[in-house]
């Protein structure tokens, strides 16, 4: 690839590309290795590249032409650095690991461009064009003459900018947030490196691959922790227009003093915000902006400008102030000594799957550790840890004879006839990663699903396989069986949902509405009815007999990951990538979203009771749920089986010792976090010996 400068440093290069940036040291070789090479030519030769302009840990930005205009554009590949490769010819090859998380990426990009296409506000990035080419996408932009803020800092005297300088920046990004806020867009992720300055002055937001659609409690997958409010790290507060405020009065913290100031997570750990450092009138400006809890800050832009009663850089506000809304986490009682519990898991391995034992009152769990882990349900305390995988656990599933399958992200099986001894280990069944598992119910029959496109049914007793399904364009992700052991609904990455003879294997019917991958599948007893869910953000409802969709459920904001069906078929729960759980009736209607998970969710199960459920995240936490409140009953976390916690809701404890619940919680009081004292520790565990948890 030809470039004219660094793309990292922008010192101006000689005509031939040094191996090494003589000012930044940059290893051009190494930088340049996955572009594609200057010249090339995308979406059926409109456009020709020329250099690279940049490159992150998700895309690669080009500056390029078009080539019947003659007019230079800015064109962002999506390139994750860390789950491709490149081919030759230019192709992206998806590292089989991370095709799932590839493909939700790839999602996310093509809904930041349309995006960004619809929007037409001053201050905002224009999209001019988005494709799919080379087993990717692509984004094309205006070409931007100018710098970035943070280069601009870099350059300026003592990293900042003069105040009118900084007043006018400051002025023109306020009322882009504002045209944003009112399409009920939120940016997420407001930095230096994200704005750009124009030769004229003018400013632009970039970059809004974090950003989202809906101000309640959207959540982004990305965003920068130096600038992020305490929404956006482990707590869970809402993320609205606020979210947006904490940012950027935290850059122009940076931009008028030429300091950066303490993050949200070190203020919640007891160190203070300095605003000594800010001259008039910014410092009032900014402390309206930098309150550490949501509550504390504007809620709306022209509630900001109202606030810092319009001084003489800003204009003066144009609508009224939204109502502010009520922190979910509540105050703490004075006369209680023991003040609320955070549990923040350090370093958590995500869990990523479900099974319900028999009995129903066990739930076994699988994730990014070895092993499985299996909690008691009714005391939430850890009962063993089952050793045998050691590479992720993707899929779980047991069987009413007792059996327990998982399958792993090395495509071995292992099945526990007796918990007691080792499992049985099966590695020829499938070539790729285990994704799904289901068990026929009356028989020891076991249906697998796996990246390798196949759907196996065996036979547990004889260890046969009876029959092999390999129509699937991609991978098998959800599976699911009939109660009556007849019928069989099988969904893989590209949304294709197939219903099968569960006898023979062979597809009857194929059913057509979601438009990405299918996520999870529950047949809907005593009727010829199926749930699916989907990263399209939708589930449905299907007549089986006629293949139509009876209803369309929405409401999530990002991908639905998972689903749960009452033991009657009455109810549906979902959970999703937005960090909600959301439950429904059959008619569509949202009857509650549950919120406690600080990462995506990405399993659930409906308990035999009918008010009861449980929930695995990312976040490394096991919930259990009382459906008719809303509230969850404990939350629960294990690092190995000698490291375990579970905490109840009122603030009651379980944990494998003192050492491991510091580690695990810190206590809320005075608008921040604490550590866990020892005496804290007792009182929580006495108040569990009497409550329970």
């Amino acid at each position: 690839m030809q470039a004219t400068r660094c793309p990292v440093c922008h010192l101006a290069w000689p005509e031939a590309i040094p191996s090494s940036c003589p000012q930044c040291a940059l290893d051009t070789t190494t930088y340049f290795r996955d572009s594609l090479p200057a010249g090339s030519e995308l979406h059926g030769g409109k456009y020709r590249l020329c250099e690279v302009l940049g490159k992150g840990g998700f895309g690669i930005t080009y500056r390029a032409v078009h080539c019947l205009l003659n007019e230079a554009v800015a064109i962002k590949e999506f390139f994750p650095q860390r789950c491709v490769e490149r081919e030759a010819g230019g192709r992206v090859r998806v590292f089989d690991f991370w095709r799932e998380v590839f493909e939700n990426s790839l999602q996310r990009f093509l809904a930041e461009g349309r995006m960004l296409y619809r929007l037409r506000e001053p201050g905002v990035i224009r999209c001019q064009d988005l494709f799919e080419e080379n087993s990717t996408a692509y984004l094309v932009m205006e070409y931007l003459q100018g710098q970035t803020l943070e280069q601009l800092l870099l350059n300026a005297p003592e990293g900042r900018l003069p105040p009118a300088q900084a007043g006018g920046i400051f002025k023109q990004l306020l009322a882009a947030l504002k045209a944003l806020h009112a399409q009920e867009i939120l940016h997420l992720d407001i930095k230096p490196d994200n704005i750009w300055i124009r030769g004229s002055g003018d400013a632009l937001l970039l970059d809004f691959g974090s950003s989202l659609q809906g101000l309640a409690n959207a959540v982004p997958q990305v965003f920068t922790p130096a600038y992020a409010p305490v929404e956006l790290i482990s707590l869970d507060f809402p993320t609205g227009p606020w979210t947006d405020i904490f940012q950027l009065a935290m850059v122009f913290y940076v931009v008028i003093s030429g300091q950066m100031p303490v993050t949200a997570l070190e203020r919640l750990k007891g160190q203070s915000l300095d605003l000594s450092p800010l001259p008039a009138p910014w410092e009032h400006i900014l402390e309206s902006g930098l309150g550490l809890l949501p509550a504390q800050r504007p809620q709306s832009i022209a509630e900001w400008l109202m606030q810092s009663q319009a001084p003489r850089v800003l204009n003066k506000p144009l609508e009224k102030p939204l109502k502010q809304r009520a922190e979910p986490l509540a105050s703490i009682d004075s006369a209680s000594a023991l003040p609320p519990l955070i549990l923040n898991p350090p370093q958590a391995q995500g869990l990523l799957c479900l099974a319900l034992s028999p009995d129903g009152r066990e739930v076994f769990v699988g994730g990014q550790s070895a092993g499985l882990r299996c909690w008691e349900l009714a005391t939430g305390r850890l009962k063993r840890w089952l050793k045998g995988p050691l590479a992720p656990v993707l899929s779980l599933a047991s069987s009413p004879q007792g059996v327990l399958a998982a399958g792993d992200a090395e495509h071995q099986l292992f099945l526990w006839r007796d918990l007691q001894a080792s499992p049985q280990i099966l590695k020829e069944v499938h070539s790729d990663r285990l994704t799904a598992l289901s068990f026929c119910p009356h028989s020891h029959h076991l249906l697998s699903g796996s990246a390798d496109k196949r759907l196996v049914c065996q036979s547990l007793e004889s260890g046969q396989i009876l029959w092999q399904n390999k129509g699937f364009s991609h991978w098998i992700q959800a599976l699911a069986c009939s109660a009556n052991g007849k019928l069989a609904l099988a969904g893989c990455s590209k949304g294709q949902l197939s219903l099968l003879d569960l006898e023979t294997g062979q597809g009857l019917k194929t059913l057509l509405g979601h438009e990405s991958g299918i996520t999870a599948l529950r047949f809907v007893p005593g009727k010829a009815e199926a749930f699916s869910s989907s990263w399209d953000k939708t589930l449905r409802l299907w007549d089986l007999r006629t293949g139509e969709t009876l209803k369309v459920f929405e409401g999530h904001r990002l991908d639905v990951t998972c689903l749960a069906l009452s033991p009657d078929g009455q109810y549906l729960l979902s959970g999703s990538w937005d960090r909600s759980l959301r439950l429904w009736d059959r008619e569509g209607n949202c009857l509650k979203t549950l919120m406690g998970h600080t990462d995506y969710v990405t399993d659930l199960l409906w308990l035999p009771e009918r008010d009861r459920a449980c929930s695995v995240s990312k976040d490394g936490t096991l919930i259990l749920w009382d459906l008719s409140t809303g509230d969850w009953l404990w939350r629960a976390c294990a690092e190995h089986e000698a490291a375990y916690l579970t905490l109840g809701h009122q603030r009651t404890l379980l944990a494998s010792g003192f050492e491991v619940a510091s580690q695990y919680l810190r206590t809320f009081a005075a608008q921040r976090t604490q550590p866990l004292s020892r005496e804290q520790y007792q009182a929580a565990l006495r108040q569990s010996l009497s409550d329970g948890v």
